[in-house]
């Protein structure tokens, strides 16, 4: 069996998603010896740059249809992503079907054990962690809340948000004043574990309407922290959520068009995908506003009753380990590579 090591030129600090992938899969395959800085290279790149070395295998968490830019940059190389979704962004980009593959990911359960609320005591918060970025479904979430909630000072929409632009922050407060919502948009970036973990004990659930998120990282943070979680049976979280662990947000598939993108831009929302250079026309998924907003107030209502899906979302996360992520890595690659 041959052996692997994963590298990253990105250097962010050791909380952040990418930091957190390439170290947990290193450090799984340290503890099953199968990591080796002169085996596979398995380079972690979300548009497949080589950064002028030879590349042995890709990660790539590109959340659409792969572009034709991705496709160039990899040259033929094993192209891995981080869910079956994932995977068929890549397949549906165009690229060689035998060079392709993906590999759920894990989860410190040790590092993002279960969580008392200790804030925010006296009011229901729901929390939704993911940055204001064109894909992030901060906008279809507000509504949805506002809907349900319109009026209601004493339930809080804790949005955990990061680097966001003028206008969207100012875009949240004028639709908090429209609905007379009550709406925490946290705009911080946290450099530390403890209060990144504090966040998730602010929170009476967590709710996750990313549009396309591949790996869903805050998901996995929130189940393993023992937070009542909603989101979308899609991209990521479709492959270690179900109806067992989380409750499922109706949603619909819609194409995504460099017309669609501009207009999330004018709301203040970043932009990191590309607009266009694509084979077959690009689609996300996006909640049902009305199924979305029932949720909300079912949550609030019937909290104690779903105590089951938060004792399954922790046992999920327990066995969703970086050892078995590092292991299905590397046969993965080695597979790929054979190819």
């Amino acid at each position: 069996m041959l052996k692997f090591h994963v590298t990253c030129n990105i250097k962010d600090a050791p909380f952040s998603s990418s930091s957190i992938i390439v170290n947990g899969l290193n450090s799984g395959a340290k503890n099953l010896n199968l990591y080796d800085e002169n085996g596979i290279n398995v380079h972690y790149s979300h548009l497949c740059e080589s950064h002028g070395k030879e590349r042995d295998v890709f990660i790539s968490l590109y959340e659409l249809n792969f572009p034709q830019f991705i496709l160039n940059n990899a040259q033929n190389k094993p192209i891995i992503g981080s869910s079956r979704d994932n995977m068929f962004f890549i397949l549906n980009g165009g690229y060689n079907s035998q060079k392709c593959g993906f590999v759920t990911l894990g989860i410190d359960s040790k590092l993002w054990k279960l969580q008392e609320k200790r804030f925010l005591k006296h009011k229901f918060v729901f929390l939704s962690y993911c940055d204001s970025n064109t894909r992030c479904g901060f906008l279809h979430l507000i509504h949805a809340f506002g809907k349900a909630f319109k009026n209601s000072k004493d339930i809080v929409l804790f949005l955990k948000d990061r680097y966001p632009t003028d206008k969207f922050i100012s875009v949240v407060k004028e639709l908090a004043n429209f609905y007379n919502i009550n709406i925490i948009h946290h705009i911080d970036n946290i450099d530390n574990w403890k209060d990144q973990i504090d966040i998730y004990a602010s929170a009476d659930a967590h709710i996750f309407v990313n549009h396309s998120s591949t790996n869903a990282l805050t998901v996995l943070q929130g189940l393993s922290c023992g937070l009542l979680t909603a989101c979308m049976l899609y991209s990521g979280p479709r492959d270690y959520c179900s109806e067992q662990n989380v409750i499922p947000i109706p949603f619909e598939h819609t194409l995504v068009s460099s017309e669609k993108l501009t207009s999330l831009e004018e709301y203040g929302l970043r932009n990191y995908l590309f607009k266009s250079g694509y084979t077959t026309q690009p689609f996300w998924a996006e909640p049902k506003l009305d199924s979305l907003s029932q949720i909300l107030i079912e949550i609030k209502e019937n909290k104690n009753k779903l105590n089951y899906l938060i004792t399954n979302g922790r046992k999920m996360a327990e066995e969703l380990t970086w050892e078995c992520a590092a292991l299905n890595m590397n046969y993965e690659a080695e597979k790929l590579l054979n190819n």
